[in-house]
C-alpha cells in the first residue's frame, strides 16, 4: 500500500488534500481512539499524544523509504491517519487513510 506522508502537517484537512503517488507503507499497529479524542487530533497534529508517546518503539521507515506506522483511528474505522514520529511525542510524519 502507498500513501502521501506529510512532515509536520497541521490537521486532517491537508492530508486529505495531497495528491501523489506516495510511499509504500506498513501498519504496525492500529490505535482506536474514542471520536472525541480522534477529532481533537485530526485538528491539531501537532500535539503531544499519550497514543503515540506508548508507541515509540513501534514506527520508523527503513533504508528502501518504506514508513511503518501506526493507524490513528475510531471503532468505525471509516478514516485515520497514519504517523510515523520518528521517537517524538508528536505525528512527525502523517498520511490520510480511508477504509
Amino acid at each position: 500500500m502507498r500513501a502521501v506522508f506529510l512532515r509536520k502537517s497541521t490537521n486532517i484537512d491537508e492530508l486529505r488534500d495531497v495528491k501523489g503517488i506516495g510511499a509504500e507503507f506498513r501498519i504496525e499497529k492500529v490505535v482506536i481512539v474514542e471520536q472525541s479524542v480522534f477529532n481533537k487530533f485530526s485538528n491539531d497534529i501537532l500535539n503531544d499524544y499519550d497514543f503515540i508517546s506508548d508507541n515509540k518503539d513501534i514506527t520508523y521507515s527503513d533504508k528502501n523509504g518504506v514508513f511503518y506506522c501506526l493507524l490513528i483511528t475510531t471503532r468505525e474505522g471509516k478514516e485515520g491517519i497514519l504517523v510515523e514520529h520518528e521517537g517524538y511525542d508528536y505525528a512527525r510524519y502523517t498520511a490520510y487513510w480511508k477504509a
